[in-house]
């Protein structure tokens, strides 16, 4: 299995390896926080407010040309929606929310990568 970034089809997007173990899901959640007259603490949360799931991908030993497709993808769609079909074959669709891609050269020749995105999006049946 491997990691897919696309637009609209699998042929305006790039292939990535998986990964590197350990990617993050953080969820968010709202809620109304206020203390009372009395000094109490209440907070205040709906269902219907929804939750948000933010994706974590850091990727290391990327090659020169997969950190090169990565930043031209970054820079050509940046605030585009996006398909993804990551590592464990769920297939998202959202944005990133990274502001700039951070690339970092793993090894002296600069032949090794590591790079990380965040993404944020919903499942797709």
């Amino acid at each position: 299995m491997s990691f897919q970034i696309y637009l609209v089809s699998p042929s305006d997007g790039i292939v990535l390896p998986n990964p590197a173990i350990g990617d993050i899901r953080r969820l968010e959640t709202s809620a109304i926080n206020r203390d009372t007259r009395g000094g109490e603490h209440k907070a205040y949360h709906s269902s219907d407010w929804g939750t948000i799931e933010t994706h974590v991908y850091d990727w290391a030993l990327l090659t020169g040309d997969e950190k090169d497709d990565l930043e031209d993808f970054f820079a050509d769609n940046g605030g585009k929606q996006v398909h993804i079909v990551d590592h464990n074959g769920d297939e998202w669709d959202g944005i990133f929310i990274t502001d700039t891609l951070d690339i970092r050269v793993l090894s002296g020749d600069d032949c090794s990568y590591s790079a990380s995105i965040e993404f944020i999006g919903e499942p797709t049946p």
